[in-house]
């Protein structure tokens, strides 16, 4: 068996992955629990694919923006800094 090496990039892809698949399963959810979708009177699969349908044109309409909150490190950041200044008064 020949042994593959993977890289960092492997694991970011993957929990991109992981993220993308429990974002559409939500999104899925709150369209049937809303009624945007009814899956009443068709197959698994024709609800599966109006789902995922509507989920693509959804996002189309709506670019899903994200970032990083850094609240809580510069938070701790700025609390360090101070506490030194606090014990070291007249330096800047």
């Amino acid at each position: 068996m020949k042994m593959i090496r993977q890289s960092k990039t492997v694991g970011i892809r993957e929990r991109d992955n992981t993220f993308g698949r429990k974002l559409v399963i939500k999104l899925c959810k709150q369209f049937l629990e809303e009624g945007i979708v009814e899956p009443n009177g068709k197959t698994d699969e024709q609800a599966l694919k109006e789902l995922f349908d509507f989920v693509r044109k959804w996002s189309k309409r709506r670019p899903m923006m994200m970032s990083t909150d850094y609240k809580a490190d510069l938070l701790r950041q700025a609390r360090t800094f101070a506490k030194q200044n606090d014990e070291r008064p007249g330096e800047f």
